[in-house]
Protein backbone atom coordinates (compact mmCIF):
# COMPACT_ATOMS: atom_id res chain seq x y z
CA UNK A 1 0.00 0.00 0.00
CA UNK A 2 1.25 3.48 -0.76
CA UNK A 3 0.50 6.69 1.09
CA UNK A 4 -1.47 8.29 -1.74
CA UNK A 5 -3.30 7.38 -4.90
CA UNK A 6 -0.88 6.13 -7.53
CA UNK A 7 -0.94 8.75 -10.25
CA UNK A 8 -2.45 11.43 -8.01
CA UNK A 9 -1.33 14.80 -9.41
CA UNK A 10 1.26 13.11 -11.67
CA UNK A 11 -0.78 12.75 -14.88
CA UNK A 12 0.96 15.66 -16.67
CA UNK A 13 4.38 14.19 -15.87
CA UNK A 14 3.39 10.69 -16.96
CA UNK A 15 1.83 12.03 -20.16
CA UNK A 16 4.99 14.01 -20.89
CA UNK A 17 7.11 10.93 -20.23
CA UNK A 18 5.19 8.71 -22.63
CA UNK A 19 5.03 11.53 -25.19
CA UNK A 20 8.77 12.21 -25.25
CA UNK A 21 10.03 8.61 -24.84
CA UNK A 22 9.12 7.56 -28.42
CA UNK A 23 10.72 10.77 -29.69
CA UNK A 24 13.97 9.90 -27.90
CA UNK A 25 13.76 6.34 -29.21
CA UNK A 26 13.34 7.68 -32.75
CA UNK A 27 16.57 9.65 -32.26
CA UNK A 28 18.24 6.40 -31.19
CA UNK A 29 16.88 4.60 -34.26
CA UNK A 30 18.21 7.39 -36.45
CA UNK A 31 21.61 7.00 -34.77
CA UNK A 32 21.50 3.26 -35.41
CA UNK A 33 20.70 3.93 -39.06
CA UNK A 34 23.68 6.32 -39.30
CA UNK A 35 25.89 3.72 -37.60
CA UNK A 36 24.84 1.00 -40.03
CA UNK A 37 25.34 3.33 -42.99
CA UNK A 38 28.82 4.47 -41.93
CA UNK A 39 30.33 1.39 -40.25
CA UNK A 40 28.77 -1.58 -42.00
CA UNK A 41 29.17 -2.62 -45.59
CA UNK A 42 25.52 -2.19 -46.52
CA UNK A 43 24.36 -2.69 -50.07
CA UNK A 44 20.81 -2.91 -51.31
CA UNK A 45 21.26 -6.60 -52.17
CA UNK A 46 22.57 -7.86 -48.83
CA UNK A 47 20.99 -5.29 -46.53
CA UNK A 48 19.55 -7.67 -43.95
CA UNK A 49 22.59 -9.96 -43.77
CA UNK A 50 24.93 -6.96 -43.49
CA UNK A 51 22.88 -5.56 -40.59
CA UNK A 52 22.80 -8.92 -38.80
CA UNK A 53 26.53 -9.57 -39.25
CA UNK A 54 27.73 -6.03 -38.47
CA UNK A 55 27.38 -5.61 -34.71
CA UNK A 56 25.09 -7.77 -32.58
CA UNK A 57 24.69 -5.22 -29.77
CA UNK A 58 23.50 -2.48 -32.14
CA UNK A 59 21.05 -4.93 -33.72
CA UNK A 60 19.76 -5.98 -30.29
CA UNK A 61 19.23 -2.43 -29.03
CA UNK A 62 17.70 -1.38 -32.34
CA UNK A 63 15.15 -4.18 -32.02
CA UNK A 64 14.36 -3.20 -28.44
CA UNK A 65 14.02 0.46 -29.45
CA UNK A 66 11.65 -0.44 -32.30
CA UNK A 67 9.50 -2.57 -29.99
CA UNK A 68 9.30 0.10 -27.29
CA UNK A 69 8.66 2.87 -29.82
CA UNK A 70 5.64 0.96 -31.09
CA UNK A 71 3.93 0.12 -27.80
CA UNK A 72 4.73 3.38 -26.00
CA UNK A 73 3.40 5.34 -28.98
CA UNK A 74 0.19 3.28 -28.82
CA UNK A 75 -0.06 3.97 -25.08
CA UNK A 76 0.49 7.69 -25.67
CA UNK A 77 -2.21 7.84 -28.35
CA UNK A 78 -4.63 5.97 -26.08
CA UNK A 79 -3.92 8.20 -23.08
CA UNK A 80 -4.16 11.47 -25.00
CA UNK A 81 -7.42 10.29 -26.61
CA UNK A 82 -8.87 9.52 -23.17
CA UNK A 83 -7.71 12.86 -21.77
CA UNK A 84 -9.26 14.79 -24.65
CA UNK A 85 -12.53 12.85 -24.22
CA UNK A 86 -12.50 13.40 -20.45
CA UNK A 87 -12.35 9.73 -19.40
CA UNK A 88 -10.19 7.87 -16.95
CA UNK A 89 -8.90 4.44 -17.90
CA UNK A 90 -11.30 2.85 -15.41
CA UNK A 91 -14.28 4.71 -16.87
CA UNK A 92 -13.28 3.78 -20.41
CA UNK A 93 -12.96 0.05 -19.67
CA UNK A 94 -15.92 -0.21 -17.29
CA UNK A 95 -18.37 2.28 -18.82
CA UNK A 96 -21.07 -0.40 -18.93
CA UNK A 97 -21.03 -0.59 -15.11
CA UNK A 98 -21.75 3.07 -14.53
CA UNK A 99 -25.21 4.38 -15.33
CA UNK A 100 -24.06 7.96 -15.79
CA UNK A 101 -21.56 6.85 -18.45
CA UNK A 102 -24.13 5.14 -20.66
CA UNK A 103 -24.82 8.00 -23.04
CA UNK A 104 -25.34 7.94 -26.78
CA UNK A 105 -22.58 10.34 -27.84
CA UNK A 106 -19.78 8.43 -26.06
CA UNK A 107 -18.49 11.51 -24.22
CA UNK A 108 -17.82 11.75 -20.52
CA UNK A 109 -20.40 13.74 -18.58
CA UNK A 110 -17.49 15.36 -16.73
CA UNK A 111 -15.71 16.57 -19.86
CA UNK A 112 -15.49 20.28 -20.62
CA UNK A 113 -14.45 19.68 -24.22
CA UNK A 114 -11.10 18.65 -25.63
CA UNK A 115 -9.57 22.13 -25.49
CA UNK A 116 -10.39 22.68 -21.82
CA UNK A 117 -9.33 19.12 -20.98
CA UNK A 118 -5.95 19.78 -22.62
CA UNK A 119 -5.56 23.06 -20.69
CA UNK A 120 -6.43 21.23 -17.46
CA UNK A 121 -3.81 18.57 -18.22
CA UNK A 122 -1.07 21.13 -18.86
CA UNK A 123 -2.32 23.34 -15.99
CA UNK A 124 -1.31 26.40 -18.00
CA UNK A 125 -3.34 29.23 -19.47
CA UNK A 126 -3.57 28.90 -23.25
CA UNK A 127 -5.13 31.86 -25.06
CA UNK A 128 -8.42 32.51 -23.22
CA UNK A 129 -8.62 29.04 -21.67
CA UNK A 130 -7.64 28.79 -18.02
CA UNK A 131 -7.30 25.60 -15.93
CA UNK A 132 -10.28 24.66 -13.76
CA UNK A 133 -8.12 23.34 -10.89
CA UNK A 134 -10.76 21.01 -9.45
CA UNK A 135 -9.88 19.07 -6.34
CA UNK A 136 -11.41 15.80 -7.53
CA UNK A 137 -10.74 14.16 -4.16
CA UNK A 138 -13.56 16.26 -2.68
CA UNK A 139 -16.20 15.49 -5.31
CA UNK A 140 -18.41 12.60 -4.27
CA UNK A 141 -21.81 13.43 -5.71
CA UNK A 142 -23.32 15.13 -8.72
CA UNK A 143 -24.26 18.08 -6.52
CA UNK A 144 -20.61 18.50 -5.46
CA UNK A 145 -19.59 18.58 -9.11
CA UNK A 146 -22.30 21.05 -10.13
CA UNK A 147 -21.39 23.41 -7.27
CA UNK A 148 -17.75 23.58 -8.34
CA UNK A 149 -18.26 24.18 -12.06
CA UNK A 150 -17.07 27.69 -12.92
CA UNK A 151 -19.71 29.87 -14.56
CA UNK A 152 -17.70 30.10 -17.78
CA UNK A 153 -17.84 26.31 -18.14
CA UNK A 154 -21.46 25.66 -17.17
CA UNK A 155 -22.73 25.88 -20.72
CA UNK A 156 -20.04 23.51 -22.05
CA UNK A 157 -20.96 20.65 -19.69
CA UNK A 158 -23.62 18.27 -20.79
CA UNK A 159 -27.06 19.25 -19.60
CA UNK A 160 -27.89 15.57 -19.16
CA UNK A 161 -25.86 15.68 -15.95
CA UNK A 162 -28.45 17.89 -14.33
CA UNK A 163 -31.29 15.57 -15.31
CA UNK A 164 -29.77 12.35 -13.97
CA UNK A 165 -31.30 10.82 -10.87
CA UNK A 166 -29.05 11.06 -7.83
CA UNK A 167 -28.82 7.28 -7.46
CA UNK A 168 -27.22 6.89 -10.91
CA UNK A 169 -23.80 7.56 -9.39
CA UNK A 170 -24.05 4.61 -7.04
CA UNK A 171 -21.70 1.87 -8.13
Amino acid sequence: WVDNCVGDKTLPYFTGFIFFTPICLLFFLYGAFVYYRNHCNITSIGLLSAIINCKASVLWFTGIAMLHTFWISALCITLVTQILAGFTTNERFNFWRYGYMRVDDGLSPFSFGWKQNLVDLLNRRILWYTPTNFDWTRIYTLDDFNELIPTRLRRSTKSSLNNLPKHSFNV
